[in-house]
């Protein structure tokens, strides 16, 4: 194992199938935590973007932290100070373990911002962590919202007995984006066939009339020109006023793009489906 351990469920760890029906590259879906952090969740209230936000972090280290070391959370896109990004100031977090790290460092000269936690006293390996940063620290989650367990937002952890590197958190909560992982499915799962497709998505926030929902397939190609025949569900139940009856597929960039011709309010389960008869193949 490598002097940085190894992070739980990493995806760097990969395999892949030699066969005579190629299979691409893909993440081990579950690996052991080896010196890193065991438990890295983050949640927000409210889940505003361009607001200050108070947000809770709970944490589960595999190696101890001495008093005066740190844990830092790296957060590209948020910020503190509204016209400059660059100021450094700390304010006393909150929460169940607030005595354990009773100052937090927001550091808006670094690329990326990143918020430091530094502890009081000695903090065993396996200990959960939970602290609250609360709004009036200023904090803003940035204008472009966040995804579900987005990646660029990370941890690390400066420790005399193990040292982790910024690595993604397990748990970030979305804001302004969809609340829950997306989900694709094929009706024959098999490389370089027509088949029909199913996505769902629930957004976190309202979709307004005539928005369109774009998904990039990378890879995917159809050679009619004619718009794509599509098939709506709102919450398992069936939806014809909710997405345009057809979808359009763009050829250069890989995109498919959904029109909506009424709200789709917050939290709904969205379901489209593509017939296989449409002629999208897989990769």
């Amino acid at each position: 194992i490598g002097p940085f351990g190894l992070y739980k469920d990493d995806d760097q760890n990969s395999m892949s199938i030699a066969s005579s029906m190629p299979v691409s590259q893909e993440p081990i879906t579950h690996s052991p935590g080896v010196g890193t952090v065991l438990i890295s969740l983050m949640d927000f209230q409210p889940r505003l973007s361009d607001e200050p936000s108070s947000f809770t972090v709970e944490m589960r280290f595999s190696c101890n932290l001495a008093a005066r070391e740190s844990f830092i959370l790296h957060l590209p896109g948020f910020y503190r100070c509204h016209q400059v990004n660059d100021c450094v100031s700390s304010f006393a977090p909150q929460g169940d373990d607030a005595s354990l790290f009773p100052t937090a460092t927001w550091d808006g000269a670094s690329s990326p911002p990143r918020l430091i936690f530094t502890s009081s006293v000695f903090v065993s390996r396996g200990r959960i962590v939970l602290l609250l940063v609360p709004s009036s620290s200023g904090v803003r989650i940035p204008l472009a919202g966040l995804s579900l367990n987005q990646r660029n937002i990370q941890i690390s952890l400066n420790s005399s007995s193990c040292l982790v590197p910024p690595t993604s958190l397990l748990s970030v909560s979305p804001v302004g984006s969809f609340a829950r992982s997306e989900v694709l499915i094929f009706g024959t799962p098999i490389a370089g066939v027509f088949s029909s497709l199913t996505f769902e998505f629930t957004p976190s926030q309202p979709i307004p009339s005539g928005s369109k929902v774009n998904l990039w397939l990378s890879g995917f190609s159809r050679n009619l020109s004619t718009p794509i025949k599509t098939f709506a569900l709102v919450n398992k139940s069936s939806s014809n006023y909710s997405f345009s009856p057809t979808a359009t597929w763009d050829a250069k960039s890989n995109v498919l793009s959904f029109s909506t011709i009424s709200e789709i309010k917050i939290a709904s389960l969205m379901t489209l489906l593509i017939p296989a008869s449409e002629k999208l193949q897989i990769p």
